[in-house]
């Protein structure tokens, strides 16, 4: 039994009015009373409940959304993840990514930049490299844009007037990468200059080179002739993101030269030629 201070003075105000003795003789010391394991906490119980019934504390996001105890603010429980693992599932489980109002997924990042080589290296000629730090200011001189008008693509030389190999750079790419290559001389041929020169009658000694057959794919698609005959009056069609690059070897002499065909912001083929 649980016994209260109360009850002992009132045991101790009979004896003393009996006048029996010691006043104190038969009451229940502390010592000998049987105490309750757990002492009563003393609460207000809202109107409705007992005050028997223990009153929950409510979280913090219980008291955010008026509702009950929020296990979150519990400290510890046994059977709780460990934080990696719930980083772990909610990395493995995310959804993807949508839109601003979730009309569908984020786009796409932009192009992945290919392995690129420092400005100023010197290659071996007859290979092309990208470059993807490029500050205007090491490009050299701007010789040539093409085509006019929108100048897609542009010709730098590093050191113009050099007259010996150096590096030469074009830019233009979809990735936004300039591509290198060393050589002595190098300009842009529009495909209407290399169809007057492919088609015409000297071109009939002179094999086809990588170049040649990856321009005769693209002219089909684009203006719908067969190979061996020009696009005529449609090449402006092709001129509009496609364009040739011939680069030379040794100044003044043309006895080994290299050409790239351009197209659609990549470079679409390149071959080395030799003549006698």
């Amino acid at each position: 039994m649980v016994f209260s201070v109360r009850m002992a003075t009132g045991l101790v105000a009979m004896t003393w009015l009996l006048g029996c003795g010691d006043p104190l003789d038969g009451v229940a010391k502390l010592s000998d009373v049987e105490l309750a394991e757990t002492p009563p906490v003393a609460a207000i119980a809202p109107e409705g409940q007992s005050e028997e019934t223990p009153v929950a504390e409510p979280g913090l996001l219980g008291r955010m959304i008026g509702g009950g105890a929020d296990p979150a603010d519990a400290e510890t429980s046994s059977d709780a993840a460990e934080p990696d693992a719930v980083e772990a599932v909610a990395a493995n489980t995310a959804a993807p990514r949508r839109g601003l109002f979730g009309g569908g997924a984020s786009r796409p990042s932009a192009k992945a930049k290919p392995p690129s080589v420092p400005p100023g290296t010197i290659l071996s000629f007859g290979l092309v490299k990208p470059v993807c730090d490029l500050p205007k200011s090491k490009r050299g001189k701007e010789i040539e844009a093409f085509p006019a008008r929108s100048k897609a693509y542009r010709l730098y030389d590093s050191e113009p007037g050099r007259t010996t190999a150096h590096p030469f750079y074009v830019t233009g790419f979809d990735d936004g990468c300039a591509r290198t290559f060393t050589a002595a001389l190098a300009v842009f041929g529009a495909p209407e200059m290399h169809e007057l020169l492919r088609y015409g009658l000297p071109a009939d000694i002179q094999p086809y080179s990588a170049t040649d057959s990856a321009y005769e794919k693209i002219k089909s698609r684009i203006c719908r002739v067969g190979r061996g005959k020009p696009c005529g009056s449609k090449v402006s069609r092709i001129e509009k993101n496609t364009v040739f690059v011939s680069a030379y070897e040794k100044y003044g002499d043309n006895a080994r030269w290299f050409n790239m065909l351009l197209h659609d912001g990549e470079v679409a083929e390149t071959d080395l030629k030799s003549g006698g």
